[in-house]
């Protein structure tokens, strides 16, 4: 079964995981504009947005489920990993920021998706917010954030992050013109050379739950915007974003293995 088209999200179904949960799941139905559901079964071509106190876990009609956690897995393991060791931290900067200056830093992560990226940078102390266009995606991530904040060693990073559920252009062209973050972070969405099957899971959700993105426009706007840097995270060997070669300030990178990040120095005098 192939999901790398868009779903269908009037398909969707919010389900209750127990009796209890069923006010809060009829209230998020209500919310995103869903049907509720008794049936957890799959099989059918219906998606289900499975809810509960604690979590909101997304499951295809072929059962792959899907959740955000920041309170465990990957987000924990790198939450502990050193900032000199991780090449995000590194292409944006902070790792040459004292600990006040990063508390000063305000990032705006203006591709959420599945918020993985936007955690760390909060987990570096920086004011963090997190753009994201669908409103189920976005609903998922800011419960992530409150369910991480009720643990008391996360709260502080979770507080300082803020979700908005918004197209990151129209963010970025109606927001007050005060309003300037220090560094825009763009991980956009590209259409996978590689078979579905190698695709990682969490990629095969969002290939399917978003719609294509001006990824040329939405830099074109971060650029504008940002008072320090536009970071753009894109797969080694990659070309760059579209629009690149209109650019005439700074352009550096960073790279990994399998990634490279490119970086567009926005202020007169970048730190570097």
């Amino acid at each position: 079964m192939s999901f790398d088209g868009n779903a269908d999200l009037s398909i969707i179904r919010v389900v209750a995981d127990t009796e209890a949960d069923t006010p809060i799941a009829n209230d998020l139905a209500i919310q995103l504009g869903l049907h509720l559901d008794e049936a957890k079964s799959t099989g059918d071509d219906i998606w289900r947005l499975l809810v509960s106190s604690e979590q909101r876990t997304l499951i295809r009609p072929d059962g792959a489920k899907m959740n955000i956690d920041f309170t465990q897995g990957k987000a924990a393991l790198r939450q502990a990993q050193p900032s000199k060791d991780q090449s995000l931290v590194r292409a944006l900067g902070l790792h040459k920021l004292t600990e006040a200056q990063r508390h000063a830093t305000h990032v705006i992560d203006a591709t959420a998706g599945l918020g993985q990226d936007g955690w760390i940078i909060a987990c570096q102390g920086c004011k963090t917010t997190l753009l994201e266009q669908s409103a189920l995606v976005a609903s998922m991530l800011q419960h992530a954030i409150q369910y991480a904040a009720r643990q008391p060693a996360l709260a502080s990073i979770a507080n300082k992050v803020e979700v908005i559920n918004v197209r990151s252009q129209d963010y970025f062209t109606q927001s007050d013109s005060r309003i300037r973050p220090n560094i825009i972070y763009l991980d956009p969405m590209f259409p996978s050379k590689k078979k579905q099957a190698k695709v990682k899971k969490g990629m095969q959700f969002l290939q399917a739950l978003l719609p294509e993105t001006d990824n040329d426009r939405l830099l074109e706007h971060a650029l504008d915007t940002a008072t320090s840097r536009v970071v753009v995270k894109r797969p080694s060997g990659a070309d760059v974003i579209a629009g690149t070669e209109h650019w005439r300030g700074q352009l550096t990178t960073v790279e990994t293995d399998a990634t490279r990040f490119d970086i567009y120095h926005t202020a007169r005098q970048s730190p570097g």
